[in-house]
């Protein structure tokens, strides 16, 4: 835990908001590479889309932007 406080000391951030940092970009990390997988199965034979995955997508990507319009108010609130 150390090593992930050190990290974010630097910014001058609660850990709390550290903590959404990394939520946020783990998120990014597991969205791209679910949309990579899908873009990658598209036309390969036998290979429909999954209309529900997509669905998942989308509302995974919903969240995260959710969550970095939140993180982004709350420092900008803290800049000032």
């Amino acid at each position: 835990m150390l090593a992930y406080e050190e990290r974010f000391q630097s910014l001058s951030v609660s850990l709390s908001t550290a903590r959404q940092l990394e939520e946020i970009r783990n998120g990014k990390i597991n969205v791209r590479r679910a949309i990579q997988e899908e873009i990658n199965s598209f036309g390969q034979p036998r290979r429909k889309v999954d209309v529900e995955a997509l669905k998942k997508l989308k509302k995974d990507v919903l969240k995260l932007n959710k969550l970095i319009e939140d993180v982004d108010e709350k420092l900008n609130h803290q800049a000032k």
